[in-house]
């Protein structure tokens, strides 16, 4: 017989023993706060766009490099990424069952929106700096 079958420790004192949920309502937080803060970004993409969809291809990249503009997108662009990190997370949790196969995906997942996001922010600087 293992060690488990002859555990006397109740169904909650095994939960308790698994660690902090500290992680998991953190997650939650987080993906609730993205979500929200997307709201008035989305709004606000979506007015932009309707602004700038009869200007001329030069017209809009001037439009663009206006801080008020380039800011807003940054920052919705960002939190989509963020956002959707944290939800792909979430399923990659839930469905893989392989603990090897899933810290795999989590750290390539992560890897990719942080470098995808780094990558956005140089492009973002290099749009702004060219004339």
């Amino acid at each position: 017989m293992t060690k488990e079958y002859l555990s006397v420790k109740s169904d909650l004192g095994k939960a308790k023993s698994l660690g902090s949920s500290a992680h998991g309502s953190h997650h939650w937080l987080m993906q609730r706060l993205s979500a929200i803060l997307m709201i008035p970004l989305f709004l606000w993409a979506a007015y932009f766009f309707h602004a700038v969809s009869t200007l001329q291809y030069n017209e809009v990249l001037h439009v663009m490099k206006q801080p008020w503009n380039l800011v807003p997108m940054l920052l919705l662009l960002t939190t989509g990424l963020y956002h959707g990190m944290l939800g792909m997370q979430v399923v990659i949790e839930d469905y893989i069952s392989c603990i090897k196969g899933r810290t795999f995906l989590i750290i390539m997942l992560k890897l990719f929106t942080y470098v995808t996001i780094f990558s956005m922010l140089v492009a973002a600087i290099y749009f702004l700096t060219k004339s």
